[in-house]
């Protein structure tokens, strides 16, 4: 089934209308015709089916038949990532939406390379913000993960004060597998967390004493292994792990 993005509410006739960007591709790459079915996502957890009513160049006016809503994941969890460099951002914003991040914060940390210019960090957000929707209509997700704009760690950190369980994947000596930090939080609250976050280090880690903020604020190092991992690779391991342990059936 093909997939689109709109943000907006159908109209009252329970209409949708795509322009712009989506109604090009759903009109002159995809090449959906009058009569065929889509689905569109709005990331708010509305599944819409619909029916292509009819296909213009500049627009496409889609009649919703039947509309899903979809609750939101028991535990939001929030990927804070240091920038990394090339298409490897991307990649993981992309793989992020797939395992069910909520929230996706690009951190300026010591060692970043890729260091945009404060000039550019809103058409940096709104560009990682498109490629986050393309995935999202790619895997299918119901609910669009916010990227923020870059933000130096101190700054990520004392935004991160409410969530409840927080990791730091490190390398340091000590640093345990995420399950039994997991356990422990569900051991002492009688409950799952209902927001998570893990932290993932630049190319070359956070330096020492980043790291050191970092645990004095109460984010717990974590373990991804005995091999030194590239940071999209961390990520998407941490991601997954926390994703399995957090929905698994207790």
């Amino acid at each position: 089934m093909r997939r689109f993005f709109h943000a907006a509410e159908p109209t009252a006739d329970g209409v949708i209308v795509l322009v712009g960007a989506e109604a090009h591709h759903a009109a002159q790459v995809i090449r959906i015709r009058a009569g065929e079915s889509a689905i569109i996502l709005d990331g708010r957890g509305h599944e819409h089916f619909c029916k292509a009513s009819s296909v213009g160049r500049r627009e496409l006016r889609m009649q919703v038949e039947r509309t899903v809503l979809h609750q939101p994941p028991a535990c939001r969890i929030r990927l804070f990532q240091a920038i990394t460099k090339g298409k490897s951002f991307e990649i993981i914003l992309q793989k992020a939406v797939e395992l069910g991040a909520s929230e996706i914060i690009p951190v300026i940390t010591d060692r970043v390379v890729a260091r945009p210019a404060s000039g550019e960090f809103t058409d940096k957000r709104d560009k990682w913000q498109q490629v986050v929707i393309e995935a999202l209509k790619q895997c299918g997700a119901f609910w669009l993960p916010t990227v923020w704009l870059p933000t130096p760690l101190a700054t990520s950190l004392a935004g991160d004060e409410q969530t409840e369980l927080r990791m730091v994947a490190a390398l340091a000596p000590g640093a345990l597998h995420p399950r039994p930090i997991i356990e422990t939080f569900i051991r002492e609250q009688g409950r799952l967390p209902t927001s998570a976050s893990v932290w993932i280090g630049p190319e070359g880690d956070f330096s020492d004493e980043e790291l050191g903020q970092l645990t004095t604020a109460g984010v717990r190092p974590v373990t991804l292994g005995s091999h030194v991992l590239r940071s999209e690779t961390a990520a998407l391991w941490a991601l997954a792990v926390m994703g399995y342990e957090l929905s698994a059936p207790r």
